[in-house]
């Protein structure tokens, strides 16, 4: 998939946009909800219903705008690499179903997912420094406050054409935040042809942030691919 008129046509023929007007921005705030919920599904997280505060999008928006609510927020977890027998164990247990880690920093790998147009590129300032308030936040998380393991993560996951700007990896330097950039991807289902959505693989634009920190870059393998959604989103969250 690589904009956004595919996931429209999509949404449309699901009747996801029934009773907004073609084009309109109720329709296009749909679609982007339903494109996200979608995506988020293929790796098992639900849409985020917390609001997190930010000084930094208070201060640049002259108080309008005071937190921000990120698409997607998950924990972080870490196993040893201790040699014995018992933390070998563990180790696999992690490996292959994510059980019994040795530490979960909470909050620490935020998702923001964007339908936009093909040629877009993203920068702090948009949607009222939304942007800015999510590094501000990422910053702040547990994660930061460690020398080992992973930094706090901030992935963007987009369609296709998508940049992101180099004042969001600029920033996101200083601030210590890993910036990860996935691509939605549309795959065809080869028994049912239908068309599925997945998660892309990742690529880090700020590897410079793991310098002090031993660890492999985070980037990836593709999601699994999963159903889009046959109902539209539950709420009517437009916050930005």
């Amino acid at each position: 998939m690589s904009n956004k008129p595919d996931q429209v046509h999509i949404a449309r023929l699901k009747g996801i946009t029934e009773g907004t007007s073609p084009g309109s921005l109720l329709e296009n705030r749909l679609v982007g909800r339903w494109v996200q919920n979608s995506v988020l599904d293929t790796i098992s997280l639900r849409e985020n219903g917390r609001q997190f505060q930010s000084a930094e999008r208070t201060a640049a928006t002259s108080g309008a705008r005071n937190a921000v609510q990120p698409d997607g927020v998950a924990d972080q977890t870490l196993w040893k690499s201790e040699d014995s027998i018992a933390q070998g164990l563990r180790n696999i247990a992690g490996f292959l179903f994510g059980a019994f880690p040795n530490e979960v920093r909470k909050d620490s790998t935020l998702y923001e997912v964007k339908s936009l147009k093909q040629g877009s590129t993203i920068h702090l300032s948009d949607s009222k420094h939304q942007i800015r308030g999510l590094i501000d936040v990422a910053s702040k998380q547990e994660a930061a406050r460690t020398t080992s393991g992973l930094p706090p993560v901030l992935r963007f996951v987009t369609t296709g054409g998508v940049q992101i700007g180099a004042d969001v990896i600029a920033e996101a330097s200083k601030r210590g935040v890993l910036i990860v950039h996935h691509t939605i991807e549309e795959v065809l289902d080869t028994d049912t042809h239908e068309s599925r959505v997945r998660i892309g693989a990742g690529h880090v634009l700020n590897p410079g942030v793991l310098s002090r920190r031993n660890v492999e870059l985070p980037i990836g393998a593709p999601s699994r691919a999963g159903k889009w959604h046959d109902h539209a989103p539950e709420s009517h969250r437009m916050d930005d």
